[in-house]
């Protein structure tokens, strides 16, 4: 048994197709130990290990049953069938094997961390089915149905690492569970100031865990090394990766300057033969999402750095048809309603909505500078359940035949907004005021979908807070769009369609050092005849970078 485990196809790469052929030296010592030892179940594992080493799956299912057959308390036996059974689907049968490991062996850390996989694959499997339900029309409770899974992937990956400290995947899986946790568990906790206690203490837990992986990882870099490694070694080495979970936990903490650091160590890093020693992984490493992930997040830091903001929090009461800087555009005809009806009270800007027209955009909007405006960002206490469409937008604005006390005239606009049903929405727009049947035309539309900020939907008591960023693209050619649903990014992919790209060209042109252009920033409502409602907004941030009129 011993020479056939020793087998050379169990260390030679997998064979090609055609090729699964077991060594029949192998299996004649097999057999043989099997006679010599009916009562042992090592030799059906042996067995087992050979034909799935080969691809052979449902050979290697039958020689581990039969292994259980003379031993059902045999682990590593209960283990390969459960991990068998795993691949295939059968995820009942896994946990049932993985129970016995555990029963049979309670310090059997494989067993836990298989679990922990399993737990895993149970919240996507969650995550699934609430998004279908949502998009059903179905009210349900997010945070209070994901957390559970997510909590018990935690605790098996926990608990795996108690017995075994050396498993760096397992570790960094559970770090990233850390901090998927800290972004939906504070969701189930009704107290804003526990629930801000709950979402650190899982963000230091995962920037510990990582800071154990960095720290394991660097004294491998300075350590002697061997010309080749075997699967067991690399296994044992941390993933570059565990220096995103490090720095995204720190800049949620809110050490933005540790988190760079870190960002870019891990760059540094990729580039060096003591962290990746075999050149071709090396080679093609900067190809790979945590790398990917970590350029982004350098890029958007340092652009974070080199921008100032100023914030109005309403704190001046408007009187009829004067709201401060702010204006409601009259060019494009609002809602009478909207006119009437909209102020600024008591550190809040009221958006009034009585609409006498049907569908009609009302605005309410502020003149900022083209050449250095990348983020317009507004805060709402609570979301509403009114059924209306409103949001945000940025105009683009032409400001050469606009003399003081005229209006500008709007070129194209990016809306981003939540419509009567609570989903989110962006589309495009451009203006032609000679045009007396359509000064008004809505050019690109679509709706986010809701994996992509959080994975749950906006609910009417929801705190809403509403961005929109403009940026170079990454060949700085053209400008990006951003939307930012409660602190979740969403790139636009604005001018993509062949509608009309000549006019909305005049979005994505990188044309910051032109002085004949402005931007507005507003808001805006849309409804149905008869609808009424009011929309507050505490406060609006705006985000300058002086870079953008130095192109790179």
């Amino acid at each position: 048994m011993i020479y056939a485990q020793t087998d050379s196809q169990f260390f030679t790469p997998r064979p090609r197709e055609g090729e699964r052929k077991p060594s029949t030296e192998a299996l004649r010592f097999l057999q043989a130990a099997k006679a010599l030892d009916p009562l042992s179940a090592e030799p059906h594992y042996a067995e087992g290990r050979l034909y799935q080493r080969l691809g052979l799956f449902p050979e290697a299912l039958a020689a581990y049953q039969a292994g259980l057959d003379v031993d059902p308390r045999h682990v590593l036996l209960n283990f390969a069938l459960a991990d068998l059974n795993l691949k295939a689907g059968v995820v009942s049968v896994a946990k049932d094997h993985l129970g016995r490991c555990l029963k049979y062996a309670p310090d059997f850390f494989p067993a836990h961390t298989l679990l922990g996989e399993i737990a895993l694959g149970e919240v996507e499997r969650v995550r699934g089915n609430l998004l279908l339900r949502m998009a059903a029309g179905e009210a349900v409770d997010y945070a209070g149905e994901m957390v559970p899974p997510m909590k018990e992937a935690a605790a098996f990956f926990t608990s795996s690492l108690a017995i075994s400290d050396s498993q760096p995947a397992v570790k960094l899986a559970l770090g990233t569970l850390m901090l998927r946790l800290s972004e939906v568990a504070p969701l189930t906790v009704a107290d804003r100031g526990d629930a801000e206690s709950v979402r650190k203490a899982y963000l230091v837990k995962a920037r510990d865990l990582a800071a154990e992986l960095i720290e394991r990882l660097e004294s491998f870099a300075e350590s002697e090394k061997p010309n080749t490694f075997s699967e067991r070694e690399l296994a044992q080495i941390p993933s570059l990766a565990c220096y995103n979970v490090y720095a995204y936990a720190l800049y949620e903490l809110g050490d933005h300057g540790a988190a760079l650091a870190a960002f870019r160590k891990h760059i540094e890093n990729a580039r060096n033969k003591d962290f990746i020693p075999d050149p071709n992984l090396r080679k093609d490493y900067d190809k790979t999402s945590p790398f990917v992930y970590a350029s982004d997040w350098v890029q958007r830091i340092e652009q974070n750095q080199r921008q100032y903001f100023e914030i109005d929090e309403f704190t001046t009461d408007s009187t009829p048809n004067f709201y401060g800087n702010w204006i409601i555009p009259t060019r494009l005809k609002p809602d009478q309603g909207f006119v009437e009806a909209t102020k600024i009270r008591a550190g809040k800007l009221q958006l009034a909505v009585n609409q006498k027209e049907s569908g009609v955009i009302s605005r309410f909007e502020v003149e900022k500078p083209h050449a250095t405006l990348t983020t317009f960002e507004a805060t709402l206490p609570r979301l509403g359940d009114a059924p209306l469409d409103f949001g945000i937008y940025i105009t683009k604005v032409s400001k050469s035949s606009a003399g003081k006390g005229t209006e500008a005239d709007p070129k194209v606009s990016i809306f981003v907004g939540v419509d009567s049903q609570g989903r989110v929405f962006w589309e495009t727009r451009k203006y032609d005021l000679q045009d007396r049947t359509s000064v008004e035309k809505r050019m690109e539309y679509g709706l986010i979908d809701v994996t992509a900020y959080g994975g749950r939907p906006l609910l009417p008591d929801d705190k809403l807070t509403l961005a929109l960023r403009r940026q170079y693209s990454k060949d700085f050619s053209d400008i990006d769009y951003v939307a930012v649903i409660n602190g979740w990014e969403v790139k636009l992919p604005v001018n993509r369609s062949e509608n009309d790209k000549l006019h909305l060209s005049e979005l994505t042109r990188v044309d910051f050092q032109s002085a004949t252009f402005a931007v507005h920033c507003g808001f805006f409502t849309r409804a149905l005849v008869g609808v009424k409602a009011t929309i507050e907004v505490d406060s609006v941030k705006f985000i300058y970078d002086s870079g953008l009129t130095r192109k790179k």
